[in-house]
C-alpha cells in the first residue's frame, strides 16, 4: 500500500497511462464512490496480483485518483447545477479527463480544495493496517509497559531509534523528539491505534499521559512539548509494507528448488514425512522417528527460503540426533513461496501443541533460529508446559521494545554489500515484508528472559538485525547461558563449521537433560 500512502500524504503525481485497469471498470461521480472504488481495486489487486502489487498497477490507481478528483471538483465550483459525471469507464477518463486536467496542472495544484484534504485524511485512516486478534488488555499493557520501562538503560538512545528523517533514514537528536512524536509511539505500542484514537477516549487519554509523565520521572528527563513534523516515528503495522517486484520465475525456482529438497533429502535420504495443513492444524511439520520415547526436537527456521537454506545444518542435526524424535516446523510464508495464509501466534502454538501430542509427546527442546525464536518465544508465552530446553541462534525476541529489528530489517536503507543483500534478497521480498509489517505482533512476541531454564543462547556479533551487545547483556543478568560468535553475520554460522558444531553440542546436551528429567 506504499502507492496509496503516498497518495494520502503528497499533492504531487505523474501523469500516468491505464495500465493496469480493464476497459470495463465503471466508476461514478461520487467522491465517496470514487474512494470506495479506490480502495476496492487497490484491495484486489494486492490480493489477486501480489508480485505486480507495488508496480505500476498501484501507481495508476492512485495518479487516476488524483486527476479525476481535482478535475470533478473544477467542474463542480463551475456548474452548481451540474453536480454529477455520468458514469464513465477509464478509458474516457484518460481519453478526455486527463488531457484537460494536464492543461490545468498549475491552476489545479496551486489552490486549496477541501473535499480533497477530506477525501486524503479519511483515506489516511483506511490505510491497510493490522490490528491483532487479541489486544493487550488494561493489565498486561501496564505490565509489559513496566518490563519495558525497566529494561531501558538510555532514555534518550532509545527514543532516538525509534524516530528517523524521511530523506535520509539518519536517526535525530534526543533534543528534535517531542512529546507529542513519542506518544505517537505509546498509542501504537500499547494501544495498537493512532494517536488521535487514543486521545478520544478518556481513560485511554489519562493512561498515556501517565506513561509519558511515569518515564520523564524514571529517568530524570523532560520531554519537549509539542510535536515535530519532520519526523518519522516507526510504527510498523501502521508503516507502508516495503517490498520489492520479483519476477514469477524466481518464485518458481524457488518452488522447484524446494520440491527436490523436500523429495531427495527430507523424503528419500532422511525418511521424514510431511504433516500439511488442515482446518485444524495450520502449521505444516516434517516428522521422524515418532516412536521414540525420548524428548523429541522441534526446529524451527527463520527468513528465507524456509528449510532449504538449512541443508547440512539438518543433515548433522538429524545424524546427532540418531533415533530421537524431529519435527521440523515450516513456515511458508517467510519462505518466498506464494503463500498468503498467516496463522495467528495463538493459532500457532495451539498447532504445534496438537503436532507433539498427536504422537503421545507433552514436550520438547525447541531449537529456533532468528524469525522462529519469535515462534518459541511465543511458545513460551502461550504454552511453556511444552519447552524442556531451548537453543536459540541469532534471536530476534528479546528487547523487542528497541528499535533494532524494526529499523534494521524494514526501514534502513542500505549501504554496504551485505546490507544490500539482506534488504533487496530477504527483508523486501513481499511475502516476508507483509509477514513482518502485517502480522507480527511486537508484544506477543518480546520474551523478557523469564522462564528461560535449560536454554542457550547463541548471537552473531556482527548481527545487523538485533542490537548483539545490548541483548548480550541484558540476557547475562537474567543468568541465561549466552554466546557471542566473533565477527560473524546474521545466519553466517550456517556457513561456519567450527560454530556450527558447537551449537550442535549444545543441543544434544539440553536433549540429553531433558531425557534425565523426563525420567525423573
Amino acid at each position: 500500500m506504499e502507492k496509496v500512502e503516498r497518495f494520502a500524504r503528497n499533492d504531487n503525481f505523474m501523469i500516468v497511462s491505464g495500465q493496469g485497469l480493464g476497459t470495463d471498470v465503471k466508476v461514478t461521480s461520487s467522491v465517496v464512490s470514487f474512494y470506495n472504488l479506490l480502495i476496492k481495486y487497490t484491495n484486489d489487486i494486492c490480493l489477486l496480483s501480489k508480485i505486480q502489487m507495488y508496480s505500476t498497477v498501484i501507481e495508476s490507481i492512485c495518479s487516476l485518483t488524483e486527476h479525476y478528483l481535482r478535475t470533478m471538483v473544477n467542474e463542480s465550483r463551475k456548474d452548481e447545477d451540474n453536480r454529477t459525471i455520468a458514469s464513465m469507464n477509464v478509458s474516457f477518463i484518460l481519453d478526455n479527463v486527463v488531457p484537460r486536467v494536464s492543461s490545468q496542472l498549475n491552476h489545479h495544484f496551486n489552490r486549496p480544495i477541501p473535499e480533497l484534504d477530506t477525501l486524503r485524511a479519511k483515506l489516511r485512516g483506511e490505510i491497510d493496517i493490522s490490528q491483532p486478534k487479541r489486544p493487550l488488555t488494561n493489565q498486561e499493557r501496564i505490565k509489559i509497559y513496566y518490563e519495558c520501562l525497566h529494561t531501558i538503560q538510555d532514555i534518550q538512545s532509545w527514543a532516538e531509534g525509534w524516530f528517523y528523517y524521511p530523506h535520509d533514514r539518519s536517526h535525530p537528536p534526543f533534543k528534535e523528539i517531542k512529546r507529542d512524536n513519542l506518544a505517537l509511539w505509546f498509542a501504537w505500542a500499547f494501544w495498537h491505534e493512532r494517536l488521535e484514537i487514543v486521545q478520544q477516549n478518556r481513560a485511554w487519554a489519562t493512561e498515556i499521559e501517565w506513561m509519558l509523565t511515569t518515564a520523564e520521572d524514571h529517568f530524570q528527563v523532560k520531554f519537549p512539548s509539542g510535536y515535530n513534523p519532520v519526523l518519522r516515528c516507526i510504527r510498523l503495522n501502521f508503516d507502508p509494507v516495503q517490498a520489492t517486484h520479483r519476477p514469477l520465475a524466481v518464485y518458481v525456482a524457488i518452488y522447484l528448488a524446494t520440491l527436490v529438497f523436500n523429495s531427495l533429502f527430507l523424503q528419500w535420504i532422511w525418511g521424514l514425512r510431511y504433516t500439511d495443513v488442515d482446518e485444524q492444524h495450520p502449521v505444516g511439520y516434517w516428522s521422524g522417528h515418532t516412536t521414540s520415547p525420548e524428548v523429541p526436537l522441534v526446529f524451527i527456521h527463520g527468513v528465507g527460503v524456509g528449510l532449504l537454506g538449512y541443508v547440512d545444518f539438518l543433515h548433522q542435526l538429524l545424524t546427532q540426533s540418531g533415533r530421537r524424535p524431529v519435527f521440523l516446523v515450516e513456515l511458508p510464508y517467510v519462505s518466498m513461496r506464494l503463500v498468503d495464509h498467516v496463522p495467528s501466534a495463538t493459532e500457532t502454538v495451539k498447532a504445534i501443541e496438537g503436532m507433539l501430542n498427536r504422537f503421545g509427546y507433552t514436550k520438547a527442546v525447541f531449537v529456533s533460529h532468528s524469525l522462529g525464536t519469535g515462534v518459541a518465544s511465543w511458545v513460551s508465552r502461550f504454552a511453556p508446559h511444552l519447552i524442556a530446553g531451548s537453543v536459540m541462534v541469532d534471536p530476534i525476541c528479546f528487547l523487542l521494545h528497541y528499535h533494532h529489528v524494526a529499523f534494521n530489517f524494514i526501514h534502513r536503507l542500505p549501504k554496504v554489500l551485505i546490507e544490500y543483500i539482506l534488504c533487496y534478497g530477504v527483508s523486501r521480498e513481499l511475502y516476508i515484508s507483509h509477514f513482518i509489517s502485517r502480522h507480527l505482533q511486537w508484544f506477543e512476541t518480546i520474551h523478557f528472559g523469564d522462564g528461560l531454564n535449560d536454554a542457550t543462547v547463541f548471537l552473531s556479533e556482527n548481527d545487523r538485525i538485533i542490537g548483539t551487545h545490548l541483548v548480550y547483556n541484558y540476557l547475562k543478568e537474567h543468568g541465561i547461558d549466552v554466546h557471542i560468535m566473533p565477527s560473524l553475520e546474521h545466519a553466517q554460522f550456517l556457513f561456519d563449521a567450527k560454530w556450527k558444531a558447537t551449537i550442535l553440542e549444545h543441543i544434544d546436551k539440553t536433549s540429553r537433560k531433558a531425557d534425565l528429567k523426563n525420567k525423573t
